[in-house]
């Protein structure tokens, strides 16, 4: 038996080939000797020399699918052959193989199955996450109406859901709260002016035409004061109760302020019975409280084709109603060219009293003693030529400039010119008493008085130099104030008249307590005394009531030689008018003093 023959017994034996090979090598390469493999394959396996294996020899490299060992032997052979065993690892390369190919289909499946359960899972979450971002933007967009519908199964996302449905009811219910609050008057719940114009112009816009009716509290300051501001309160809200029992639409726009316009204009007679209602008084637990109302009306877009416009002329309509009596006022051009015109005045007037110019001056007009027919006082009067207005009546803007609230700036201006007046007159060797027309707002302003007297001081005057005048209504307006303002200045030496007597509201009793010197009777019933039986009656009962309380009269609107003689037989002591002289700037004054009978120097 040959080599090989023995060789391959042996593998059946050790179920392993077996190389036996020179290790004098042959071009580099072994010698196989004997071998259970055939020579070529063994010569393979020798070569490879393949130890061992790893992943990448069994998956990719398939050439020499043996695994070899080499036999140690002794030392006297180890130098001359060697000895390999090698077995075939090719089944278990398949094998191997086929595992992978296993692990890998697994793989495969579990990562698409993994996929498939991620899109599945992903579509549940997906879908009413995306309804919930839609949801939201539509929230962000102010759109409430639009629902939140989730279709998804998840309890996290359901709660989600139900979460952001509550946020939703919640901003909802808080920004209605908020937008309800900057629409409505928090007391009387009506709407506020912001929104009342927001829907006029609404409703103009569509070309609707509005019958808006201002309803105004007049005087209502004075209910706060006499009252309190929870009384006032009160008044208010009844107010908008009564208005509310009438169908329209209605607001409160400050203060005793309301507005209300209806579908249909209201007729003439249904004006005054809404008046009416909303007029009776306001009875509380404590008190009653009377009220009256005034009611403008502006017809849309007659009189206005714009709220802005609309509310302009309200205002306008406010301002002329609190000079009248009148319960009604209709918007007209008339009205509002008046109302410009006080503007006007009010504003140039502000400006002339601020700056040097000779728009303002001062004239006076000479009085007389009817005893003896000689120059014994003089009434300083202002003048106003405005370069722009021209000339205004002193009525017209003294009465304005009350209104607004700046007659003082006035009476100081006034005050100023007749002390610098006095002073030339002095130089002329003129001593003659000038009076001072005094308002309603200066007799209760104290430091304005006070001023006077430190004016006089000032330049070396007198309380005696200086007649003060004040007219009746004013002081029937404030009578305490007044009359302690009055004492105040007589205990200093001023010497008082009451101007235009005859047109407030006398009483025996009302005079006896003022402390006052003179009266002048109101021009009225002067300038006809000659010929009206009814104003010499008026004169002369005013003249017999003077002598009781020892007061000195004075008779303005003398305007002829009859009417003089008829004052001066009846007693009057002092005569004013354009029979003696017309009213003289400063200049033109000492001139007539110079040439005039009634002045002796």
């Amino acid at each position: 038996m040959d080599g090989d023959a023995f060789l391959k017994q042996v593998k059946k034996i050790i179920q392993a080939d077996i190389i036996v090979s020179s290790k004098r090598s042959v071009n580099g390469a072994h010698v196989v000797l004997h071998s259970s493999l055939s020579y070529i394959q063994a010569q393979r396996v020798i070569n490879a020399d393949q130890q061992t294996l790893n992943w990448f020899d069994v998956t990719f490299s398939r050439d020499t699918p043996y695994l070899t060992r080499d036999i140690k032997l002794p030392d006297t052979l180890s130098n001359e052959v060697s000895i390999t065993l090698a077995v075939d690892v090719s089944t278990h390369f398949d094998n191997f193989t086929q595992l992978q190919f296993s692990i890998l289909g697994i793989s495969l499946l579990a990562i698409a199955g993994s996929m498939l359960l991620s899109m599945f899972m992903a579509s549940r979450v997906n879908k009413p996450v995306a309804s919930l971002v839609t949801a939201a933007n539509h929230l962000a967009d102010g759109n409430y109406e639009q629902c939140v519908q989730t279709s998804g199964h998840l309890q996290e996302i359901n709660e989600l859901s139900d979460a952001f449905v509550r946020m939703k009811d919640s901003i909802q219910s808080r920004e209605q709260r908020i937008l309800m609050q900057s629409r409505l008057d928090m007391l009387t719940r009506l709407y506020n002016r912001s929104y009342m114009e927001e829907l006029i112009q609404q409703r103009l816009d569509a070309g609707e035409s509005l019958q808006v009716i201002g309803i105004n509290i007049r005087d209502f300051r004075t209910i706060n004061d006499l009252y309190g501001y929870s009384n006032g309160d009160t008044c208010i809200i009844s107010i908008a109760e009564r208005i509310k029992r009438w169908r329209g639409t209605a607001a409160r726009l400050s203060g005793g302020e309301l507005v209300w316009f209806a579908n249909e204009p209201l007729t003439d007679e249904q004006l005054e019975t809404f008046h009416t209602i909303l007029e009776q008084p306001v009875a509380t637990q404590q008190l009653v409280m009377p009220i009256k109302l005034v009611f403008t009306v502006v017809n849309c877009p007659a009189d206005a084709d714009n709220a802005q416009d609309l509310f302009r002329r309200m205002n306008i309509l406010l301002d002329e109603a609190e000079m009248g009596a009148n319960w009604l006022l209709q918007f007209s051009s008339e009205i509002e060219q008046r109302y410009l015109r006080r503007l006007s005045i009010i504003t140039e007037l502000k400006e002339v009293l601020q700056s040097e110019q000779d728009e303002l001056s001062l004239v006076y007009q000479p009085k007389i003693s009817l005893k003896t027919r000689q120059v014994n006082g003089l009434e300083a009067l202002i003048r106003w030529n405005s370069q722009r207005l021209g000339f205004i009546p002193p009525d017209e803007f003294i009465e304005i400039a009350e209104q607004a609230g700046f007659i003082e700036q006035v009476t100081d201006w006034v005050l100023n010119r007749v002390v610098a007046d006095i002073l030339i007159l002095r130089a002329h060797q003129i001593h003659i008493k000038p009076a001072v027309n005094l308002s309603t707002q200066d007799i209760q302003n104290r430091p304005l008085l006070e001023r006077l007297i430190a004016l006089l001081d000032a330049n070396e005057l007198s309380a005696d130099n200086i007649t003060l005048e004040i007219t009746e209504s004013d002081l029937v307006a404030d009578a305490k104030i007044a009359i302690a303002n009055l004492q105040f200045l007589q205990d200093k030496g001023f010497s008082i008249a009451i101007d235009d007597f005859g047109t407030g509201y006398s009483s025996l009793a009302y005079l006896k307590n003022l402390p006052v010197s003179a009266i002048k009777i109101d021009k009225a019933f002067v300038l006809n005394l000659s010929t009206d039986t009814e104003d010499q009656q008026i004169v002369h009962t005013v003249l017999s009531l003077s002598n009781i309380f020892d007061l000195e009269v004075v008779a303005e609107g003398v305007e002829d030689a009859n009417a003089m003689e008829i004052l001066a037989e009846w007693g009057c002591d002092t005569a004013q008018g354009y029979y003696i002289s017309r009213p003289l700037p400063l200049g033109g004054l000492i001139d007539w003093l110079a040439s005039s009978d009634y002045y002796q120097h």
